[in-house]
Parts: C-alpha cells; structure tokens; sequence
C-alpha cells in the first residue's frame, strides 16, 4: 500500500497489509473487466391505454443532453487526477500484495473539492473501499483505510457516510475492543477534525448493545456511502498524459 501521511495512528503503523474479503470473494484480483457505467435500453415499447406505442428510444435532445453530462464528468475526472497526480502515480507502480486496484472520486463533505478513494471490486461483491485521500491545502493527504495486517493481527476499518462523516476503527484480532474516531473533514481543506473518539466492543456485541460502535457513535442513524454509485477506473489505466 501507499500512504502519504498518517491521519491518527492506533498502535503501530504497518505499510505492508493485505485486505480483509469477505468469504464469497475468490481472491483480490477478481475484477470486473469493465468499470465503465452501462446505459440499458428496453427494446420493446409500452402501449398506452388508446393503444398508441410508447418509443423507449430517447429523443435527440435527451441523447445529447446525455452526452454532455458524460463529458462533463469526464472533464471533472481528469481535473481531480492532476489534484491528485503524486499519489496515483505511487498507487499505480505499487505491487505489494492487496495493493488496491481501482479508484474513483467523491466530495464527502460537499465543499466543492473531491475526496480520492481507492478499493477493490469483486464480480461477485461489489466494491470494497481500500484508502482515502484528501487534499490538506492542496496536498494530497491519507485520510483512513479498511485493512489486515499480514502478520501480528492488526485491523482497520474506513466507512464513508453521506452525512460528510468518516468513521476509522483499529483493533487487533485477539482483543474484542476497538478504538473508534469519527472525523469530519474541515470545508477550508486544512484539514480534519475528530467529532467523537472513543473505544467500543468490536466483537461478541449485538448492534443495539450500548457498547457497541452503533450505540457509542451513533452510526445507526448515519447512511453508508454506496460505493456502487460511483464511477471506478482501473489504477492500471491510470495516466499523467492529458
């Protein structure tokens, strides 16, 4: 993995990890082929009630309207990679084991400057978030990552929630307490700031328990980024060439 710099350290600091997957993922580079998002078309009309057919086919103006809204994405894309151009190319030669492979961009605390996330995808799963990245005064900066030690049992966990919160956890595998931090990144880019800390039971606690992450942080009534909403690229395919 590559890391810019540590946001808050629990223990020790590994930079040789490998990624925690779920049982029904075959193994770390098993990827879609395509991270291109498919537009899908019915090609059977409707009818309505006087019988006249419904064409399913967008009319010209809807098709362009689509294409400029694709270009102005794509537009947006490249800009954040020229933000974020000296970690994408650390990212990109890195071939230690459970180096992430795919990336995306997404505004967690709408101040109008994307956040760099990077992850894994499975054919089977969906996506698995691997590092966050965000820029501390116009320098790209690590944020937080979900992680597994290769050895000594140690464990992190990053979930990005749409209310512009990001909540870290670090734990070791034979401990059932965690240390939780819930930041929240600040709207001028100078940095983050932790609104809650915390330690929590990590296992052998139902969600409801008030030892619990939930109870103690309050993530239950906080939503999940979904990661499959955004538009992934290979890091691979990654290039500093306009």
């Amino acid at each position: 993995m590559i890391y810019e710099k540590t946001s808050y350290s629990c223990g020790a600091y590994f930079p040789y990890a490998r990624w925690l997957w779920p049982r029904n993922m075959n193994n770390q580079s098993d990827f879609s082929s395509s991270t291109t998002e498919k537009i899908r078309t019915s090609g059977k009309g409707e009818k309505t009630s006087e019988g006249k057919e419904i064409s399913s086919k967008p009319s010209e103006a809807s098709a362009e309207s689509s294409r400029e809204s694709r270009s102005g994405m794509t537009d947006m894309f490249k800009q954040n990679e020229l933000l974020y151009a000296s970690t994408l190319e650390k990212l990109k030669s890195d071939q230690s084991e459970g180096h992430a492979q795919v990336y995306t961009f997404y505004d967690i605390d709408d101040n109008g400057t994307a956040e760099l996330l990077t992850g894994h995808l499975s054919t089977t799963s969906g996506y698995y978030l691997a590092a966050i990245y965000y820029l501390n005064q116009g320098v790209s900066t690590y944020l937080a990552q979900s992680r597994v030690a290769l050895a000594g049992g140690s464990r992190e966990s990053a979930t990005i929630y749409t209310d512009g919160t990001v909540f870290y956890a670090c734990w070791h595998s034979l401990h059932s307490e965690a240390d939780g931090y819930l930041y929240k990144l600040r709207s001028d880019n100078t940095g983050f700031d932790i609104e809650k800390e915390g330690e929590f039971q990590v296992a052998w606690v139902k969600p409801d328990d008030e030892r619990s992450a939930n109870s103690i942080f309050d993530l239950g009534s906080k939503t999940p980024l979904d990661l499959t909403s955004r538009t992934w690229k290979e890091i691979s395919s990654y290039s500093s060439n306009p």
